[in-house]
């Protein structure tokens, strides 16, 4: 019956190819919304989008952060072409060979990325930050393939009401027919028909249930179902007015980020943000203290309560960040910031916008809940650890049950102490007389052991780990600390790390996560527990390297390079070689004035950036000159017969191994010649220089 009914009201759709179009993006022109990164930013322009999950498209070029994913979408034919102009060169920071894709054909060449393949959808990764002052993206003017949604209907299945209720049904094809009948007995009831192109409201003053599929072209979805139930409103209610001021957890400072759960007449309202208090300002004088809720983007705020139904919320939310904030919720109006509907938990979540509350308001019945089953604890919280792990679950409902899963394996029934001896994800919950709790969930991390740098330096990226042996400080600048032992160097990285002489031995035990940082600083995030021991200090020397065997095998070794030639870069922070290696004042030492025709000496930690190995100086200072003596002409540290036939062959061959002016100018005239061999002659007859008498 389903089919005839459609099959009357289908229409073929034709659609005809177009030639080929570009859509070109240019700063300045096509900009987006954010200038700084840490957040999300889009464009977009005749039919094509592009999206980044970390981006700044307001600034002087479209900048994409490194490690954001980048998606370029079009809903007007496939795109076959893209080309990136990008401010930097190939694989450099900032240039086009930081991208990579799974999709289609990327290339790079100077300064111009170009993508070609047919997709509606191109995902790319920046390795390393992108900027680009233009893209330009080729459309092939064919319409995509669509894939038709299925009905959508809001509020949603379960939503209940007390008087009448307005239900939305759409379809987020575009083009698409929807077709709305009751349910009947269970049954389809076709001779209640309605049709809706896109979307359509029916309002119900009754409980009713409803069910919609849709179509499109040649395409036809299965039915999608939704009960609407009507109730009674109670003949009492009461109001619980959570005030940010005095209705708050007093262990949590005002402004701190953190999990709030604030229990107050029966009801308990918890959500991940703040509770904030500021001072509010006019003419530069303090005219009075406010204070909100803050529930974070992304975050959620949940209401549960043992004193009786909720039957109303009422969010008094700020002009600048208000309950449109939240992600669309059955039975709230966003532009009033008032929920309506009977139940005993529920949950908020806010999208891409923090809301603020300066008072919510829970309006309850008087309809005491018969069972609320608490939701269990899993003790101690999710965490880290060594060997094996103890774990409890505990909950406050007398005589209910507790079922516990782990790592998706079937639910079980709680008996004792669970004992985890690998990383496991553990989920619980309570039933007591068919009514359960929520599913509570605790992740334990089992740490990898280690004896060795070498052992640490060859784990998986971002594995947590507990190292056993004993290590030895190299240098340390604030948050870095470089350490080695006899199989190799590593870089403990952290705040928490404090103080510690060069040469000191560390003791064993301390904690830390193997992080690959820039694809080759081997890095140990997060440590814990660093502590040196009373052990001597092990004198530490850098090790002396030529320029060109600086690899990344060297990378956090204290290195010295005699000899270099150095420049000035643009960056008063840069020096580089003769051979273009770069030297980064990271540790903000007083460089010396670089003079042409002198050579350095430079000892620092060496790193890594730009796809490139560089010094982090600890000193860079002028080469010392070998010192020479008068008359020592063939350098073998003294004055002898041996220097007159040295000196004769330079004179007249013009040649001499290690033959310099300082110690060939006998004569002191500043040039070497005869005069030199006869001063000579005379210094080794008489052991006085002439003119020295």
């Amino acid at each position: 019956m389903k089919k005839l009914f459609s099959l009357l009201t289908l229409a073929m759709l034709t659609l005809s190819a177009m030639a080929a179009t570009t859509v070109t993006f240019s700063i300045g022109t096509d900009n987006g919304s954010t200038d700084s990164n840490g957040t999300p930013d889009v464009v977009s322009k005749d039919g094509v989008t592009i999206s980044c999950t970390d981006a700044a498209f307001n600034t002087t070029q479209y900048r994409f952060y490194a490690g954001s994913t980048t998606t370029i979408s079009s809903t007007v034919g496939n795109i076959t072409g893209i080309e990136f102009t990008c401010t930097a060169n190939n694989t450099t920071k900032y240039g086009p060979g930081c991208w990579s894709t799974e999709t289609g054909t990327y290339s790079y060449e100077g300064k111009i990325g170009t993508w070609s393949g047919s997709a509606t959808e191109i995902a790319f990764s920046a390795t390393q930050q992108v900027r680009a002052t233009q893209i330009v993206v080729t459309i092939d003017g064919e319409a995509p393939v669509v894939t038709l949604a299925d009905a959508v209907f809001s509020p949603v299945d379960g939503t209940t009401f007390n008087d009448q209720l307005t239900v939305t049904v759409s379809c987020p094809t575009e083009n698409a027919s929807i077709y709305v009948y009751d349910v009947v007995d269970g049954e389809v009831d076709y001779t209640t028909q309605r049709y809706f192109l896109q979307s359509g409201e029916i309002t119900i003053n009754e409980t009713k249930s409803l069910a919609a599929y849709t179509t499109w072209s040649d395409q036809m979805t299965d039915f999608v179902y939704a009960t609407y139930t009507k109730v009674e409103p109670a003949e009492e209610t009461t109001t619980v007015n959570f005030l940010p001021e005095t209705d708050r957890v007093p262990e949590i400072d005002f402004g701190t980020a953190d999990w709030q759960t604030i229990t107050k007449d029966g009801v308990t309202m918890k959500f991940y943000g703040s509770v904030y208090k500021y001072y509010t300002i006019e003419n530069g004088d303090t005219t009075g203290i406010e204070y909100q809720y803050r529930i974070y983007k992304g975050r959620t705020i949940q209401f549960t309560t043992t004193a009786g139904n909720i039957r109303k919320i009422e969010f008094v939310t700020t002009e600048s960040n208000p309950a449109t904030g939240f992600a669309e919720a059955a039975g709230l109006n966003e532009e009033t910031g008032i929920w309506e509907g009977l139940t005993r938990d529920i949950t908020f979540t806010a999208s891409d916008l923090q809301v603020r509350c300066t008072e919510i308001i829970v309006t309850l019945d008087d309809e005491i809940p018969t069972i609320v089953v608490a939701d269990p604890v899993i003790a101690p919280a999710g965490c880290i650890f060594v060997g094996a792990q103890e774990i409890t679950i505990t909950c406050e409902t007398e005589g209910a049950t507790i079922l516990y899963s782990i790592n998706g394996a079937d639910y079980q029934e709680y008996n004792g102490v669970i004992t985890l001896t690998e990383t496991a994800t553990v989920k619980a919950y309570a039933e007591l007389n068919g009514e359960t709790s929520n599913v509570v969930e605790q992740v334990y991390t089992k740490r990898t052991e280690v004896e060795n740098i070498g052992e640490a330096n060859a784990l998986p990226n971002k594995t947590d780990f507990i190292f056993n042996g004993n290590v030895v400080v190299v240098y340390q600048n604030k948050s870095n600390l470089w350490v080695k032992d006899e199989t190799g160097y590593g870089l403990i990285y952290g705040s928490e790390v404090d103080t510690m002489a060069v040469g000191a031995t560390l003791n064993p035990g301390w904690t830390a996560q193997f992080y690959l940082f820039r694809g080759a600083i081997k890095e140990y995030q997060y440590p814990k527990n660093v502590t040196a021991s009373d052990a001597e200090l092990v004198t530490i020397e850098a090790t002396e390297y030529a320029e060109a065997d600086l690899t990344t095998e060297t990378i956090n070794e204290r290195v010295i390079v005699k000899g270099l030639t150095l420049t000035a870069g643009e960056d008063a922070k840069y020096l580089y070689t003769a051979d273009g290696m770069a030297i980064y004042n990271q540790f903000d030492i007083t460089y010396p004035e670089i003079e042409e025709g002198k050579t350095y000496d430079v000892e620092g930690m060496v790193s890594y950036y730009n796809n490139a190995v560089q010094i982090m100086p600890i000193s860079v200072t002028e080469t010392e000159t070998a010192e020479h003596i008068r008359g020592d002409v063939d350098n073998d540290g003294a004055v002898t017969i041996g220097d007159i036939s040295a000196l004769i062959d330079f004179v007249l061959n013009g040649s001499y191994p290690d033959v310099t002016n300082e110690s060939a100018d006998c004569d002191l005239d500043g040039v070497i010649s005869i005069g030199d061999i006869s001063s000579l002659i005379d210094f080794l007859l008489n052991g006085i220089w002439p003119g020295d008498e």
